[in-house]
């Protein structure tokens, strides 16, 4: 199922849709190594797991807040355990990116207070492949380069948006993009910083209940003042 999701990644047949335009937001920020440790700083820590409690091992690791200066990614251990120091900041995301062969979904920590250090256990599930391409509004041209995310519309008893309903990535050669997420309804928001053609962000809606290739989304053409 695998090898067949991806062998049309790169066919121009599928379903065109064209998405529309939403409010501008901001791109996913650039990695970097985390600072040696130094008890003046606050860390994030903790264990990646599967459902049995085993450590899930090779899974990335991203601390980030969303409109501040921190934005670190880390591998962690083969134990499954990882660290992250960090400066004082606004409140902070956690992102783990387990390895595609694994077959677990991303996974997302919100709201994380960025002024003390915190120790997580973060239980991975299991998710589907979900794949596509995005094109210009022409419906010709892929786009690399684009940041992707995604987030869960299904809300839980709690009124709250599932934990591990997130995910996110970004285009590459074609337009062609690919990422695990677990069942259910989503809203991918599609951020362009590079091309002039389309707008800055556009949204889509999709449901996820097992492997789902996207097909060939065509974007809307840019407004012009």
């Amino acid at each position: 199922m695998l090898a067949a999701l991806r062998k049309t990644l790169f066919g121009l047949i599928g379903s065109m849709v064209v998405l529309v335009p939403q409010a501008c937001g901001a791109a996913e920020p650039k990695f970097k190594e985390p600072p040696p440790p130094d008890p003046s700083r606050f860390v994030i820590s903790g264990r990646i797991v599967d459902r049995r409690g085993e450590a899930v091992k090779d899974c990335t690791v991203r601390l980030w807040e969303p409109k501040g200066k921190v934005s670190l990614e880390t591998r962690c251990k083969p134990s499954g355990e990882f660290s992250i120091p960090h400066n004082e900041s606004g409140a902070l995301t956690l992102e783990v990116l387990p390895p595609e062969a694994s077959g677990y979904a991303q996974s997302l920590v919100e709201k994380l207070p960025g002024n003390e250090s915190r120790k997580l256990i973060v239980r991975l599930r299991p998710g589907h492949l979900v794949t596509g391409r995005i094109l210009d509004c022409d419906g010709k041209r892929g786009l690399k380069g684009l940041i992707i995310k995604v987030e869960p519309l299904d809300k839980g008893e709690d009124g709250q948006a599932h934990l591990h309903g997130s995910g996110g990535c970004e285009t590459l050669k074609k337009g062609v993009f690919s990422f695990r997420l677990t069942e259910g309804k989503k809203k991918m928001l599609i951020i362009n910083e590079l091309y002039s053609s389309v707008p800055p962000v556009s949204a889509k809606e999709f449901q996820v209940s097992g492997d789902t290739h996207l097909g060939a989304i065509v974007l809307s053409a840019a407004h012009k003042d």
